[in-house]
């Protein structure tokens, strides 16, 4: 969902060419900016609401998707999510480690997390997401996956144990 603030209404008609939520001039009055948020609201609404449908229905949802595409190299790379073993973050750079293969991106960890589902992946570093299905021992300070231990930093340490049902490690 995207809505424009801007001082300029020159662009107005590309971002409603964009399928964008609104259009906000600035300044903006609180109530106008309020009613841009609502209006984000109803149509997230509405997409649950059709996904719920889709999937009574036996349709596929569009949130049901098993991977993702990442940009690397000049190219768009299909990543299945079960084949992701963690993701390392490199400066600007984030570098996916798979069964196969380690795929660089120009991404923020924000930006991937946004795209995992949420219940399998974590970021337990600030370097580091691991996906959790893929844990295969957890000692006292670092996950081991593949053979790799990565370090679990104390201010992600309680979200992990949570996420894995364990109450104290």
């Amino acid at each position: 969902m995207v809505i424009f603030t801007t001082a300029y209404e020159d662009y107005a008609l590309k971002g409603f060419e964009l399928d964008v939520v609104d259009y906000l001039l600035k300044p903006i009055t609180f109530e106008r900016f309020l009613k841009a948020v609502l209006k984000a609201r109803e149509r997230l609404q509405k997409k649950k609401d059709d996904s719920s449908q889709s999937k009574k229905a036996g349709g596929a949802s569009e949130t049901e998707e098993d991977y993702i595409f990442i940009k690397s190299g000049g190219h768009l790379k299909r990543i299945e999510f079960k084949n992701i073993l963690y993701i390392e973050g490199m400066s600007d750079y984030l570098r996916i480690h798979t069964d196969n293969e380690r795929i660089m991106t120009l991404m923020n960890f924000q930006s991937m997390l946004s795209l995992l589902p949420s219940g399998n992946f974590l970021r337990v570093h600030r370097s580091y997401i691991i996906n959790l299905k893929r844990i295969e021992s957890i000692e006292s300070n670092s996950v081991v996956i593949s053979d790799k231990h990565i370090p679990i930093s104390r201010n992600f340490k309680d979200e992990l144990l949570k996420q894995i049902n364990i109450n104290k490690l």
